[in-house]
């Protein structure tokens, strides 16, 4: 991170975590209201099967789905899924579907930038 930029980066976390929890807090579940379940699907993928089988054995989307489940009031049931998004690492959500999708590519993409940078000081 540029010199210039790790003075402000405090203040802008602050900022930032502050007005996701605004946005947010009218959303946190009460302990009357129901939790509402997720569907979780990981789409095979013959590029990325090493992380869809990790992702599978620790249960990843079961995991988000029932901290999400737990911390936040729904309307309706949701879907996640895992699947490869043709190279590019993104994560997004289908209106239509009711779906959040997280690409391989994107966790393909955190490994590398780990490889690279995590040891670094």
């Amino acid at each position: 991170m540029p010199k210039d930029r790790q003075a402000n980066c405090k203040n802008d976390f602050f900022v930032a975590s502050w007005s996701w929890e605004k946005a947010l807090a009218p959303h946190v579940r009460k302990p009357d209201q129901p939790k509402i379940s997720f569907g979780v699907v990981y789409v095979e993928s013959p590029n990325y099967e090493a992380f869809a089988r990790a992702f599978r054995q620790i249960r990843l989307l079961e995991t988000l789905a029932n901290h999400l489940s737990d911390r936040y009031a729904w309307r309706r049931p949701l879907g996640l899924q895992m699947k490869s998004c043709d190279g590019d690492p993104d994560a997004f959500w289908n209106m239509a579907t009711r779906t959040i999708t997280i690409c391989y590519e994107l966790a393909a993409d955190f490994a590398e930038l780990h490889r690279d940078y995590g040891g670094a000081n």
